[in-house]
């Protein structure tokens, strides 16, 4: 959340870290996570099935590339690379975020299960709340979200739930939207709180700059029940369109790239 300047300092230092030890794979995972956050899938993608072929025991390569693939909206196969980084470093909190893949997938048991490699974090307790939105636990959601001290999103989705003044509301949304959300998968899950509390025209635009920021979140879309209210909307077709062609211009790439 530190914006553009802690964004290319974080890229500077990667970058370094790699002249320094060109072996060293943490330095070379991280920064390929960066590249992603910035839309950058075809480059991480490449970078890190070279990786790969260099290194196929570290699970943490396999993590990346299943980071490059949940941006394509390849979830089958995201979880499929998130359960070989698991198997071979089963210890490792920091494949939490696969948690992702899966629950974008509706397989949320599987999700809780990566949840649990960071218990009682402030990310999976963000976590946790998406996937219990979702199921319409809105109770349990509430009970996780009063333990969610770092950010406003999920004080956006408390009051919603509480039922707090459409004002209040308001202002809170209005703070959301001043964050730095440069990550496209943090304004997709944005737009489903923004859902969730009814906002539909603000998840729309949130939704739009997720797709554009190539966060390809197809089929997703389709089977997410947070944008239940959205489906119909011209509006939401044309997004679902373009994270088609996001995804689809991935999977060429890739293509070629692998003859």
């Amino acid at each position: 959340m530190g914006g553009e300047s802690a964004f290319a300092r974080s890229n500077a230092a990667l970058e370094r870290a790699k002249a320094l030890d060109p072996n060293l794979v943490s330095a070379a995972v991280t920064l390929a996570t960066n590249w992603v956050e910035r839309g950058e899938l075809e480059k991480s993608y490449t970078e890190m099935e070279q990786l790969l072929k260099r290194r196929p025991e570290y699970g943490y390569a396999h993590f990346a590339v299943s980071y490059v693939l949940r941006y394509a909206g390849l979830l089958k196969e995201a979880q499929h690379e998130c359960d070989t980084a698991l198997a071979l470093d089963p210890g490792d909190y920091r494949l939490r975020s696969c948690s992702e893949a899966f629950f974008l997938d509706g397989e949320y048991p599987r999700a809780m299960e990566y949840n649990a490699l960071d218990a009682g974090s402030q990310f999976s307790k963000r976590d946790e709340v998406i996937i219990l939105l979702r199921q319409g636990r809105n109770v349990e959601a509430l009970e996780k979200l009063r333990t969610i001290t770092d950010d406003g999103r999920y004080r956006l989705a408390q009051a919603c739930i509480e039922k707090r003044p459409s004002s209040e509301i308001d202002e809170l949304s209005k703070g959301v939207l001043g964050f730095a959300l440069s990550d496209p998968e943090v304004r997709y899950t944005t737009a489903e709180i923004e859902a969730f509390c009814g906002r539909n025209q603000v998840a729309l635009g949130l939704l739009r700059q997720a797709v554009q920021g190539r966060f390809c979140s197809y089929p997703a879309l389709d089977s997410d029940p947070l944008f239940s209210s959205l489906r119909h909307t011209a509006e939401f077709q044309e997004i679902r369109v373009a994270a088609i062609d996001c995804q689809n211009k991935f999977v060429a790439f890739r293509n070629q790239h692998r003859q």
